[in-house]
């Protein structure tokens, strides 16, 4: 119920933007997972921004107390190869 907006997130894939088309929270497992509108292949760098945009609502990544994070810088993520 409390899940950030697509536009929060900045993706680039080697270099490139790569739109974010939706965003699953998982509270449980504490994760978020974006669904980007180009697949990453293994082994590609990429980096993730997050700007709350909606500073005024509950659309916010935020703990388990409400306390909201306003964002953060690009942070490389990892992009595993799993294929067997």
């Amino acid at each position: 119920a409390r899940k950030p907006t697509v536009g929060d997130f900045t993706v680039l894939v080697a270099g490139a933007a790569n739109a974010v088309t939706a965003v699953a929270v998982n509270g449980a497992a504490k994760t978020i997972t974006l669904t980007l509108s180009t697949a990453v292949t293994p082994g590609q760098t990429a980096t993730v921004a997050y700007t709350d945009s909606t500073p005024n609502d509950t659309s916010a990544i935020q703990d388990a107390k409400g306390n909201r994070l306003t964002g953060f810088a690009a942070t490389e993520v990892n992009t595993p190869d799993t294929t067997p």
